[in-house]
Parts: C-alpha cells; sequence; structure tokens
C-alpha cells in the first residue's frame, strides 16, 4: 500500500507535495518500513526529504538528512546542493 501511495506523490508537482505534510509522513514510514520493496533505495528517501525541509525553509533539517543520505550513496545527486547550503548556513 505504501508503494501505491509513494506513486501517487511521484507524479504530483514539487510545489504540491513539498507542501503537503502527509508526503513527509509518508516518507518517514518508508524509511522505518524494512520489508518495503520500492523502486528506489534508502538514499534516495533521505533525499526527498531533505527536499522537502529544504522547501519548508528548514535549512538545519535538510543538512542533517541530506548528510544521511550521502553516507548512502555519495552519487544521490545533492553533493553540491549540500555543500551551497552548507556555505550560506556558515555566512
Amino acid at each position: 500500500m505504501g508503494y501505491v501511495k509513494m506513486r501517487f506523490y511521484e507524479e504530483k508537482p514539487e510545489q504540491e507535495k513539498f507542501s503537503d505534510p502527509y508526503y513527509l509522513q509518508l516518507l518517514e514510514l518508508a524509511l522505518a518500513d524494512e520489508n518495503a520493496s520500492y523502486s528506489f533505495g534508502m538514499d534516495r528517501i533521505y533525499r526527498k526529504i531533505g527536499e522537502y525541509y529544504e522547501a519548508n525553509d528548514q535549512p538545519n533539517k535538510t543538512i542533517e538528512i541530506w548528510d544521511r543520505a550521502i553516507a548512502i550513496n555519495g552519487k544521490v545527486g545533492i553533493a553540491r546542493r549540500l555543500e551551497l547550503l552548507k556555505k550560506k548556513m556558515s555566512q
């Protein structure tokens, strides 16, 4: 059932899903479900959670979550964005 809900959100525009708190809950549930079979791994789930926090102006939480994503897979596609965000926060 979780997979179907994830697919539902994948087709929505980013602005819409990043303003929906249920989307964040669904992603967090996906992290907790060790038996789930998604078309992407935990690194991508962390990336998506970070994107949610980024869109909702929570840079510290974004950095924390993206660090986890990169620890799993350095090629998850957010290294440059994370570096820029860290620089911005240190100024």
